[in-house]
């Protein structure tokens, strides 16, 4: 069951935290942790215990999308820091960056466009760091909508000490994480996984005929979905 959220015109749902944002737009937090892991220990694999938390967010990162393009949400991104960040962690000529491209160009304006990934370069171009914080929260609190963040969030618990929940909870802004925002409107991902599949299997042929070049990053992303879905992650 998922409770649709109840939509204000003209105001935006939600103001995404770049944390989120990222485990979003890119799956590299999790594999290159994986990576550092079997450097230590040729034997492990993303199945390993010290992975838990990543692949936690990772799989929740996929179910908040679903729920987004579901529910049409309009969020608020500091969209200049969000792609700086992903220019430095998947650069143009690296490898990486063709799974960035393949989520924007097929995953996102393919299979789920009806989330609005919404805000102005100009908002933060000049701003860093907690400033960044600082315009995400006063968004959120201007428009009276939830701060949906990580911050604070870590493998040994909670840390309310940090500069974006210390704020929420000055300024009584309403910050969630994406399992609470998820839980709050009893999202089941169920349905939605299976229409990104379908839709996926409708749309990967001809996708694939305009960019021949990305059919093996197509099937490395593809199995990446399916793990999530299924929360397997052996051999």
């Amino acid at each position: 069951m998922s409770t649709a959220p109840v939509r204000q015109p003209g105001i935006p749902d939600g103001v995404l935290d770049t944390n989120v944002c990222l485990a979003i737009y890119s799956w590299h937090d999790l594999f290159d942790e994986g990576v550092r892991l079997i450097a230590k220990n040729p034997s492990a694999t993303l199945a390993d215990g010290a992975l838990a938390f990543r692949r936690e967010r990772a799989r929740t990162a996929f179910f908040l999308l679903l729920f987004f393009d579901e529910h049409k949400w309009n969020t608020v991104v500091p969209l200049h820091e969000v792609q700086r960040t992903l220019m430095k962690n998947a650069a143009p000529e690296s490898v990486k960056s063709n799974f960035v491209r393949l989520f924007l160009y097929f995953l996102k304006d393919e299979l789920l466009p009806d989330w609005e990934a919404g805000g102005d370069l100009a908002d933060d171009a000049n701003i860093t760091g907690n400033d960044v914080d600082l315009f995400c929260l006063a968004e959120a609190e201007r428009h009276q909508i939830p701060f949906i963040s990580w911050e604070g969030d870590t493998p040994a618990g909670p840390n309310p000490t940090r500069l974006i929940p210390t704020q929420a909870k000055v300024r009584a802004i309403d910050l969630v994480t994406p399992q609470e925002l998820l839980r709050r409107h009893q999202y089941s991902e169920g349905p939605a996984m299976k229409r990104f599949f379908a839709s996926w299997d409708a749309r990967a042929a001809a996708y694939l005929k305009s960019n021949p070049g990305a059919r093996e990053t197509m099937l490395v992303l593809r199995d990446f979905y399916e793990r999530l879905r299924d929360d397997y992650w052996g051999p």
